[in-house]
């Protein structure tokens, strides 16, 4: 009888290209188009998210040195899984960039550049292509009053707001609360307290009213 030899898998290791550099710890966008190998740029883009030093929200600027750049990448990976397959490495830093760790609907190549495309597209991110300072789409002082505002309605059980003021302020803190908000637990519970006492005045009246009925 004939065994295949013993063997001891090992992972490949990922080679740092042109985007990252392991020395100097810095993160230079790259360019892609005719010509380019995408299993390097995959590489590039999952050591520099293993780094942690790629931003939610202007990940496709820091990644990318322009747009037909990305554009140029989403489109090969779209067909990459025809000819080969997405490592284990490279999915886990993709799932990161759409904000999955779930694996349904972001298996085959076409499904990931769909996603990572829709991610890219929201909040108008790729439209700070060719921008000396690129812009958040809201600022974090924008954000932080939006979240202590959802905190104080919070508190006064919902009557500080209409649903219609309540929706649009809602989308400015979920912005906040996932690109770049930074607000204590404590700043939360106070704004709470202080839609708390907003309403008491309210309150009371209405006890008194309703004592004379």
């Amino acid at each position: 009888m004939s065994t295949f030899k013993p063997y001891t898998y090992t992972v490949r290791l990922a080679q740092p290209n042109e985007g990252w550099d392991p020395e100097t710890k810095k993160l230079t966008p790259m360019s892609f188009g005719d010509g380019g190998y995408l299993c390097d740029v995959l590489d590039n883009i999952a050591l520099a998210m293993e780094a942690g030093v790629v931003d939610k929200f202007l990940w496709p600027q820091q990644l990318f040195a322009d747009r037909e750049s990305f554009e140029a990448f989403i489109e090969e990976l779209s067909t990459y899984d025809e000819c080969y397959r997405i490592t284990d490495q490279w999915w886990t830093a993709l799932a990161a960039i759409y904000g999955t760790c779930n694996e349904e609907g972001f298996v085959t190549c076409e499904e990931i550049a769909d996603c990572l495309l829709k991610e890219a597209s929201e909040h108008n991110k790729l439209e700070n292509f060719g921008l000396k300072e690129p812009k958040y789409t809201y600022s974090p002082e924008q954000c932080k009053a939006a979240y202590l505002l959802q905190a104080r309605d919070s508190g006064s059980n919902f009557k500080l707001l209409t649903q219609a003021e309540r929706n649009a302020n809602r989308d400015i803190a979920d912005f906040g609360a996932y690109y770049q908000l930074d607000i204590t637990k404590n700043e939360y519970e106070q704004a709470k307290k202080e839609g708390m006492a907003l309403v008491k005045p309210v309150r009371k009246t209405s006890a008194k009213k309703a004592a004379k009925i």
